[in-house]
C-alpha cells in the first residue's frame, strides 16, 4: 500500500478537495488503523486489570506455600545515596542482593518507589493482585500505602537498585509481618 498526496479512488470522495500537506489513505488502511487503536486499548486496559485468579492476600500466598513462610534480609544492602533537596525530599539508593528463594518481610511504602534488577529475577507480590515477575534488566514499581513483599523467584542471586523519596525523617517502609526477624526495619536506612 502505498500513501499519496494526492487522491485516489477510494479516497473519502470524488472531487473533495484534499489538504496537500495530509496524508491520505485507502479506507481498508484506515479502518485496519482504528481497529487496531482500538485493539490496542483492549488489551492495555485488560492487562491493567487485576487477575481475580491469582488474587490472594500475602498471608493466604504463605499458607499456601508460594512465599516462604519467614522473610530473610538481603545478602548485602549499600546505601548509595542520600540527598535531601530543597524542597525538602529525601532521595534515597540502596544497592541490595537477594539469595534465590527469599523474600522481604510483608511491608508498605508510605511513598511509591522503585526497583531496577541489574542482575536475576524478582516477583512483587501485592495484597489480591496476581504476582508480578521482573527479569533484568527491568524494573518495577511500589505503589504507596499498599501491602507487598519481594521475592527473588530466580535461580540465581538478584541485584538490583532500590529508589525512593520520602519526606525527611520518615521511614523508607513500615513492617507489616509478625515473622520478620529482629531489627528488619533497619534494613533500609542510611
Amino acid at each position: 500500500m502505498d500513501f499519496k498526496l494526492r487522491q485516489r479512488e477510494n479516497s473519502p470522495s470524488v472531487g473533495a478537495k484534499l489538504d496537500p500537506h495530509a496524508i491520505h489513505m485507502p479506507r481498508q488502511l484506515y479502518r485496519y488503523e482504528t481497529s487496531m487503536k482500538t485493539s490496542s486499548f483492549l488489551c492495555i486496559f485488560l492487562l491493567c486489570l487485576p487477575c481475580s485468579a491469582n488474587a490472594q492476600t500475602l498471608e493466604e500466598l504463605i499458607a499456601n506455600g508460594i512465599l516462604p513462610k519467614t522473610p530473610l534480609p538481603p545478602t548485602q544492602t549499600i546505601p548509595i545515596l542520600n540527598r535531601v533537596r530543597d524542597g525538602g525530599t529525601e532521595t534515597s539508593v540502596f544497592l541490595s542482593t537477594r539469595a534465590p528463594g527469599t523474600r522481604t518481610p510483608i511491608h508498605k511504602h508510605d511513598e511509591a518507589g522503585v526497583t531496577c534488577l541489574i542482575e536475576g529475577q524478582m516477583t512483587l507480590f501485592i495484597d489480591n493482585q496476581a504476582p508480578a515477575t521482573t527479569t533484568a534488566p527491568g524494573c518495577y514499581f511500589m505503589p504507596s500505602n499498599t501491602r507487598m513483599a519481594g521475592m527473588n523467584t530466580g535461580r540465581s542471586s538478584a541485584v538490583f537498585y532500590d529508589f525512593f523519596e520520602v519526606s525527611p525523617g520518615r521511614p523508607h517502609w513500615t513492617l507489616h509481618d509478625k515473622t520478620a526477624p529482629a531489627g528488619a526495619e533497619r534494613q533500609l536506612e542510611n
